[in-house]
């Protein structure tokens, strides 16, 4: 029978429930250990960045393990909800594991502890959302699905973010208080889209679908008026680099041809006012 290595001790904390209240988390149990079977993903958790647990577990064979992972019991079983890289490099390398065991944990756990770093990417984050099936983000990635669907290239989350809540959205999609609030504004922009498909190469690039849509929200914009001017975009809207670049681009396919006193100033109306 394989040998295997334990060390475990119980933490009597000498915190009283008035420090900690009985409903928040508390580390009851750490140890040391080479049973790796007995610790599983705490549900939801984001794809394994295979390159990132072999730095570690690089960093691991050089100096030895130096970090502990954070799980909460479930039965026999132990859920790691922070350190799933390092119990990798662990695994990798055969070097035991340090991990603490807490009684509990909020369900959105894992969102809480990468809300205010850089860890988990947005992406990661609506992944994690539509495993859990959270509402507002299914409904998000069905509007992403119809992008693809009518432009052939699924408009990206940031800018679809912007669509459905009418600013800028990306951290508090994170924080989980993101609500639609402008589904007719984003229904719109992206009806506009299938004619741009015919205009331009990129009618699904995040930059333009970004600009577009700060252009329509203007409520100076007049589709009719562009589709009129539309053997000019062509030439005229050239592949986005910044979002003002954009909206100029914008301006002078949708002017052209225009008396002066007719033109309008998307990039004024935008807030763009030292961008020309």
């Amino acid at each position: 029978m394989e040998n295997r290595m334990e060390r475990r001790v119980t933490i009597d904390s000498y915190l009283t429930d008035n420090i900690i209240s009985p409903d928040k988390p508390r580390r009851i149990e750490c140890g040391v250990t080479d049973d790796f079977s007995q610790f599983e993903d705490y549900f939801g958790n984001r794809i394994l960045n295979e390159k990132r647990a072999l730095s570690i577990a690089n960093d691991i064979l050089i100096y030895g393990n130096i970090s502990a992972i954070s799980t909460v019991r479930e039965g026999s079983k132990l859920l790691v909800w922070d350190g799933q890289h390092v119990l990798r490099g662990c695994i990798s390398t055969g070097s035991p594991v340090n991990y603490d065991v807490y009684d509990k944990v909020p369900d959105n756990i894992l969102t809480l502890k990468n809300k205010h770093t850089k860890q988990w990417t947005l992406n990661q984050f609506h992944i994690h959302f539509l495993e859990r099936k959270f509402p507002v983000s299914l409904r998000v990635e069905k509007f992403m699905a119809k992008s693809k669907e009518l432009l052939g290239k699924k408009i990206e989350l940031t800018a679809t973010l912007r669509m459905l809540g009418g600013a800028y959205s990306n951290q508090k999609y994170k924080n989980n208080e993101f609500s639609i609030t402008h589904q007719g504004h984003a229904n719109t922009v992206l009806e506009y889209l299938t004619d741009y498909k015919e205009w331009i190469r990129f009618p699904a690039d995040s930059k333009f679908v970004q600009a577009l849509n700060e252009v329509v929200k203007t409520g100076l914009y007049d589709h009719e008026v562009m589709k009129n001017k539309s053997y000019k975009a062509y030439g005229l809207i050239n592949s986005p680099l910044r979002a003002s670049d954009t909206v100029r681009q914008i301006e002078e396919c949708y002017n052209y041809g225009r008396k002066e006193s007719n033109r309008v100033d998307f990039l004024k109306a935008c807030g763009y006012r030292d961008a020309r």
